[in-house]
């Protein structure tokens, strides 16, 4: 993602989406014993989900800007 390949990390929120589905719909059908464990793994796929639309909002937010600067950069090749 540093090298602003922003298709590749749709590509991974994409794969990513059906995981946490499975594992939501997983632990939404089991009956955990220990209620700590539910939530460490309901922790985990919120810091998940958020971060796949912080990621999708800034890359947004800069492909834009990315094309602007390629346009720019285009233009001042000989």
């Amino acid at each position: 993602m540093e090298a602003g390949e922003w298709e590749r990390l749709a590509e991974l929120a994409d794969g990513l989406t059906p995981a946490i589905d499975a594992v939501q719909d997983s632990a939404a059908n089991r009956k955990y014993t220990i209620a700590e464990h539910r939530q460490k793994v309901e922790a985990v796929l919120a810091m998940l989900e958020s971060a796949i639309r912080q990621c999708s909002t800034r890359r947004d937010q800069l492909s834009p800007l990315i094309e602007a600067l390629d346009r720019c950069s285009a233009r001042t090749r000989p």
